[in-house]
């Protein structure tokens, strides 16, 4: 398989993001390199980032707009801010090493 190939069936399968913000009991799953959860046994802000279409969704409950879990809520949205950023500079690294890919093989 060609590097180009890999580089966009990668990109296929990278179609939303998902940041998560968990407060209560969780634990790590290390063979799964993720937290695992009850729904009922912790509070939860999900924002997912549709990459190719642009859609962005950020779900949480009512007491997020209330002290204490107001902060909460603000620290999600720097979070998010992080999460555009990052994407931004992986798509450019990504972009710079398809072009010196395809300059090379040519």
């Amino acid at each position: 398989m060609s590097f180009l190939k890999t580089v966009k069936d990668s990109i296929k399968n990278l179609k939303t993001l998902e940041i998560r913000t968990v407060i209560g009991n969780f634990k790590w799953d290390e063979a799964q390199k993720r937290i695992v959860y009850k729904d009922e046994e912790v509070k939860l802000i999900m924002t997912q980032i549709d990459l190719l279409e642009g859609d962005i969704t950020t779900s949480f409950s009512e007491e997020f707009l209330r002290p204490p879990y107001d902060e909460i809520r603000k620290y999600h949205a720097e979070r998010e801010k992080q999460g555009h950023e990052i994407i931004e500079g992986n798509l450019k690294a990504l972009r710079e090493l398809v072009e010196l890919v395809q300059s090379m093989a040519a």
